[in-house]
């Protein structure tokens, strides 16, 4: 339930290397930038994403609040590096917001068509109005 909170100018190694993201953004939170950081990730093996984005489970948050999406969250201009099971930006029930201006490489990116390396990229679920634009896939501009 954190608002207008800004995520900028780090550098992430390590992170995230069994479960979770660099980045959590979790039920409630609204008017969260994640912007220009840079994350090491290809080191990793378990399927996440850098900056992950979600409501959460079923029932009420520890605090006893009902689960709410995230709402206006915007990832723009971070340097991804990626392993083969990692995804750029996760996100889960996000109501508005963009994931834009990022360069993304790696083994999970790269591969056939621009729109297979997007859906390799971001994985969106449940997600609305959340603009995808201006992002370099595997050296490509999308």
């Amino acid at each position: 339930f954190s608002s207008d909170v800004l995520v900028e100018g780090n550098t992430f190694t390590a992170c995230g290397l069994r479960e979770f993201a660099h980045v959590q953004i979790i039920s409630g939170s609204r008017g969260v930038v994640v912007r220009g950081n840079t994350h090491h990730a290809r080191m990793n093996r378990r399927t996440i994403p850098l900056v992950g984005a979600l409501a959460g489970g079923d029932g009420l948050t520890a605090g006893g609040r009902p689960q709410q999406p995230p709402t206006e969250i915007t990832v723009d201009g971070n340097v991804m590096h990626c392993s083969v099971a990692v995804h750029a930006v996760g996100f889960d029930g996000v109501v508005g917001g963009s994931i834009t201006g990022n360069r993304v490489d790696g083994p999970g990116v790269v591969g056939p068509g621009a729109e297979a390396a997007a859906a390799r990229a971001f994985v969106l679920r449940r997600t609305r109005d959340v603009r995808v634009a201006g992002n370099t896939l595997g050296g490509r501009p999308q």
